[in-house]
């Protein structure tokens, strides 16, 4: 029996079936969602700046596409043209791109540091392009924040540190703080932990809504036997930032201060003899004329005449 005149016909008839299928495949455009790349935004208001919040498209495309955006003002407490104002009313996601942005500005002069204002913004689009998780919306918290200057960390401050505490020390001594030449964002502390020593304390201000607090290693900080009692390694405490949390700086409208988190350990000929402990500390700008009256009044160490 000659089998090719049944097998051939088939491959034949199979081959036309695939043919028939590929004929119709349809191609189908990718579906398009928009939405804010961020449902709740804190935001820092320096001054009159322009605010970036950033919308963005699932897909690009060869054309603009553009939105409009609203205030939902059952969701807000800020004041439009009182704490803020939007620069257009309408989003555009240019050609070729994914992401546009939604600009606004701060009034600072309208807002201060205690205040919790917030408002929400909505993109007013079709139903199609909503990706229906909510992100349509978006919450806007504007913070009201001092800009850095290193001139209002310098000066007289209350030193509060665990550290004394500890040890059975004033809790609290008068520190005056300098900047310190040829550097940009750092500070000498004098006689911070005990009477001859100065340490360096260094800012990172490229968050104004986080400033990061840096201690340099290595620095001596006191002598051992001030607060032992006695010599454990080489008669020298050192320091440096504690690396179980960070410190951080605060501008403020009238008292600025650091949160300070210092690890404080003790070396011998170059080999670490023991960790003292991780201390948190507060230091808080004052007037002279203040620190002066805590030193007579209150008895606060720390307070000396500049020499001439």
């Amino acid at each position: 029996m000659n089998t090719y005149r049944y097998i051939l016909p088939l491959m034949f008839a199979a081959l036309l079936s695939l043919t028939g299928c590929q004929e119709h495949y349809v191609t189908y455009e990718d579906a398009e969602y928009i939405g804010f790349s961020d449902t709740l935004s804190v935001v820092a208001v320096q001054d009159s700046s322009l605010i970036s919040i950033p919308v963005i498209s699932t897909v690009n495309r060869d054309y603009d596409r553009t939105v409009a955006v609203e205030i939902v003002d059952s969701k807000s407490n800020a004041v439009e043209k009182l704490h803020y104002a939007l620069e257009s009313n309408t989003v555009t996601i240019p050609a070729g791109s994914n992401k546009g942005e939604v600009l606004l500005r701060g009034f600072y002069d309208n807002m201060v540091s205690t205040d919790s204002l917030c408002f929400t913004m909505k993109l007013v689009m079709t139903d199609k392009l909503l990706m229906g998780d909510g992100s349509e919306e978006t919450r806007i918290q504007l913070r009201k924040v001092v800009p850095f200057k290193l001139e209002d960390f310098t000066g007289w401050c209350v030193f509060t540190s665990m550290f004394h505490r500890e040890f059975q020390q004033p809790y609290q001594r008068l520190v005056k703080t300098y900047k310190v030449d040829g550097k940009e964002n750092a500070i000498l502390c004098r006689n911070m932990f005990n009477e001859g020593y100065d340490v360096e304390l260094c800012f990172d201000n490229s968050d104004p809504l986080s400033g990061i607090v840096t201690m340099p290693e290595e620095q001596i900080v006191s002598d051992e036997a001030t607060f032992f009692g006695q010599t454990k390694g080489d008669n020298h405490i050192r320091a440096v930032h504690s690396p179980l949390a960070p410190s951080f700086f605060f501008t403020n409208e009238k008292m600025p201060y650091i949160a300070l988190w210092s690890m404080l350990y003790v070396k011998n000929l170059g080999e670490m003899v023991g960790t003292v402990g991780h201390f948190y500390s507060v230091m808080e700008w004052i007037s002279e004329k203040e620190a002066r009256r805590l030193s007579k009044e209150d008895g606060l160490p720390g307070f000396f005449e500049e020499k001439n």
